[in-house]
């Protein structure tokens, strides 16, 4: 099956190229970084430098490919709304119009549970779930809009799948895990409740395989939103042992009362908000949420649905990670 790929560049887009490459798709990488275009082409994987705000480019891309996999996001924690707007909304307005435009059979849209996000404990949150009245950020707000436009194209007659996966980790992550590397190496990491609120956690090849079973996944899952998780919630406590143990790194984490904590983190974005705009807080109520509130959410339907069944636990994507990890320090050193 020919696809096409966008973020090809980032951490999901670049590992779903690979593997879907891997099981004999004709893949096409799209994305902005030039640098990490050229591993993908280096693996076999041609690679096309695109900007979702150009459609026909998006059009000439696309054209004779089956599926398209939009991955392709603004997704920090923080920053301008109108910046998230115009990569979440926009772009993917715009990939939907291309699509069209070149004839492609399906979309699959990578969107994200954020948008069911409230500032409480929730147990296996399904993909029907009311969101709430207001957003806890630009992204999932963005990412929410994004997703109208998705159904708009399906209520025109157009096939599209909606995957909605829960911090993704794994070799080459940028975001969840390095953070929390950084954030041990230097002050110690925050731990409300001590550690004992319950979350998700998605290794990367699952989201791909749940990718894969959308592509050919029956008519009844058009139109269908899915939760995509590893289906163990754990403790965060042992989640960050399991990491720090597979890294040889002592765990240093500071046991905070969860209202101190939120608090401070609602003064640091105010403070931010006004006197520093551009730059992300270093604690903010949504990931101090997070942090000290559990949130898991339900795979029942994916199940059913797709055949969705993640192959890779916590523990083996935990123990991926840390050697991969452990070879990168290897290079840095021997540099």
């Amino acid at each position: 099956m020919k696809l096409a790929i966008t973020g090809a560049t980032g951490f999901l887009g670049q590992r779903a190229c690979e593997y879907l490459q891997e099981r004999d798709h004709h893949v096409i990488g799209l994305g902005r970084n030039n640098k990490k275009g050229l591993e993908l082409t280096a693996a076999g994987i041609p690679f096309v430098q695109a900007d979702l705000s150009d459609v026909e480019q998006l059009t000439r891309a696309f054209k004779g490919v089956e599926v398209v996999i939009h991955s392709a996001a603004k997704s920090e924690p923080w920053g301008k709304y109108d910046d998230f707007y115009q990569s979440n909304v926009i772009g993917t307005q715009n990939v939907l119009v291309a699509a069209n435009k070149a004839n492609v059979k399906r979309v699959i849209h990578i969107s994200s549970p954020s948008i069911y996000f409230r500032y409480n404990s929730r147990h296996f949150v399904e993909e029907e779930e009311p969101v709430p009245k207001k957003f806890v950020n630009a992204y999932a707000k963005t990412k929410f809009l994004a997703e109208g436009h998705v159904q708009n194209v399906v209520r025109q007659g157009r096939e599209a799948i909606i995957l909605r996966p829960r911090a993704l980790f794994g070799p080459r992550d940028t975001t969840i895990l390095p953070r929390l590397i950084e954030l041990n190496s230097q002050r110690g990491f925050p731990l409300p409740n001590k550690g004992k609120s319950l979350v998700d956690l998605t290794y990367i090849d699952n989201v791909v395989r749940a990718i894969e079973l959308a592509l050919t996944a029956p008519k009844q899952c058009i139109g269908e939103a899915y939760n995509i998780t590893n289906g163990e919630p754990v403790y965060l406590r042992a989640a960050l042992q399991q990491l720090f143990t597979a890294l040889h790194m002592p765990m240093n984490s500071k046991v905070i009362p969860y209202s101190v904590l939120f608090c401070l983190a609602a003064i640091l974005e105010g403070g931010h908000k006004v006197f520093m705009p551009d730059k992300e807080p270093i604690l903010t109520r949504y990931s101090a949420s997070v942090l000290g509130k559990t949130q898991t959410l339900s795979i029942e339907k994916a199940r059913k649905d797709l055949g969705y069944e993640p192959v890779i636990s916590i523990q083996e994507g935990i123990e991926r990670y840390a050697t991969w990890w452990h070879e990168q320090n290897k290079r840095c050193e021997g540099i």
